[in-house]
C-alpha cells in the first residue's frame, strides 16, 4: 500500500516537478495495484469477481490517495530546509527504521 499511496499521492499533489518524475511517481504507484490485480485474475481467473476486485482496488487507492494530497503537497510559504538538513534527517529516518530490524531480525 505504502508505495501506492506515496507515489500516486506525489504525483497528484507535486504540480511543480518535472513531467518526467511525476511519470515516475505513477509508474511506481501502480506496480503494486498490478501486482494485486494479477493475483486477483491468476486466483479466480477472467471473471466479474476478479475485474470487481480490481475496481475496488483501484477506487479504494484513488481514495486514499486523493485524502493524501494536502499532505504531499510543496508548503504554501515556500518552507524548504537546506540540502545538509534533508540529507541529515532522511538518514537519521532511514537509521530508526533499519536499527529494530537489525536487533531483532527480519521475521
Amino acid at each position: 500500500m505504502l508505495p501506492t499511496v506515496i507515489g500516486g499521492g506525489l504525483a497528484v499533489a507535486r504540480i511543480d516537478w518535472r513531467h518526467r518524475a511525476r511519470t515516475v511517481a505513477v509508474v511506481i504507484a501502480l506496480v503494486p495495484i498490478v501486482l494485486v490485480t494479477r493475483t486477483f485474475v491468476h486466483d479466480f481467473g477472467w471473471s466479474p469477481r476478479s475485474a470487481a476486485s480490481a475496481v475496488g482496488l483501484v477506487a479504494i487507492y484513488t481514495t486514499i490517495i486523493w485524502a493524501t494530497r494536502s499532505t504531499l503537497a510543496p508548503h504554501p510559504n515556500g518552507f524548504c530546509k537546506s540540502r545538509k538538513a534533508k540529507f541529515v534527517i532522511t538518514a537519521m529516518v532511514a537509521i530508526a527504521a533499519a536499527v529494530p530490524l537489525l536487533i531483532g531480525g527480519i521475521r
